[in-house]
């Protein structure tokens, strides 16, 4: 599966981070598609939260799969730096930088998303403006995590071609340890926002458990950013980052069925009273 690999028997994280892959990436395609049904056919109203989540499967996590994908042809997995290919190192290396910007957009992506469906339901203005001053201090900071993702060196290029032997890099450990805490915290601060819609709120028992399901998923998600800030930390040791890179396809993909669980709300609503109306006629 490794180009130009010596060793066929080589150890290797490939075929498991492969399927993480493509089971996270279909599960979310198939809530965030089933979220655009419910918004354009049942509720019939398809507002910026939905178009910002929808955008950025489409443009942001299918072309990071996809280049999660090829780069696992090029080395990713291989748990002995002995075994890698010295020839694929500069390829290797240019795929993780052009991916990661598509995470950070990525996680910026769904994070906004649920902000914006926050401010849908939120009447009271000092709420609201408390809304709005967190998705500008989000965005501030996942556009700056965006630059200095891209000019970890100087020059550019030594963040992949090691035959450039003059410049120098920023840490790479430390800075995305860093940035990864400052991420969790996000998530966590996202995920505490809508508890006082809930607070003064009455919601159905189903509506409840759906909000309780969506929770526990971001809960989820905020492990997964756990797992990978500490999987970043053993990285220093290991040079192995294809632990951590699971959790990022972990927390990308589980990111966006959190914030289209919600919105699904509607479609139980709907088979409910389709039910009700079946068994009606029956009798």
């Amino acid at each position: 599966w490794v180009y130009n690999v010596v060793n066929p028997d080589a150890a290797t994280n490939a075929p498991t981070i492969l399927g993480v892959g493509v089971f996270l990436t279909i599960l979310s395609l198939s809530i965030v598609s089933l979220r655009f049904y419910v918004r354009s056919r049942i509720v019939r109203t398809v507002t910026i939260d939905d178009w910002i989540i929808i955008a950025t499967w489409v443009l942001i996590t299918a072309p990071l799969g996809v280049n999660r994908l090829v780069e696992t042809r090029w080395g990713l997995g291989l748990q002995v730096a002995a075994d890698v290919p010295p020839q694929n190192i500069p390829q290797s290396g240019l795929l993780q930088y052009i991916g990661a910007p598509f995470y950070i957009t990525s996680i910026l992506g769904f994070k906004i998303s649920a902000i914006f469906t926050f401010l849908r339901t939120a009447v009271d203005l000092t709420y609201r403006r408390v809304i709005i001053g967190l998705a500008i201090t989000c965005s501030i900071f996942h556009f700056c995590f965006f630059v200095a993702q891209l000019n970890l060196c100087n020059p550019v290029a030594k963040q992949w071609d090691p035959s450039i032997t003059d410049g120098k890099c920023l840490p790479l450990v430390t800075f995305n340890s860093v940035m990864g805490s400052f991420v969790l915290l996000f998530n966590i601060l996202i995920m505490l926002t809508p508890i006082p819609i809930l607070l003064h709120s009455c919601f159905s028992i189903r509506k409840n458990i759906v909000i309780g399901f969506s929770f526990l998923l971001g809960i989820i998600v905020a492990i997964a950013q756990l797992m990978k800030i500490l999987s970043i930390a053993a990285q220093s040791k290991t040079n192995d980052h294809s632990h951590a890179l699971i959790w990022s396809i972990v927390e990308t993909n589980l990111g966006m069925v959190v914030v289209s669980i919600v919105p699904l709300a509607p479609l139980f609503q709907s088979f409910l009273e389709k039910g009700s109306i079946h068994s009606l006629s029956l009798s």
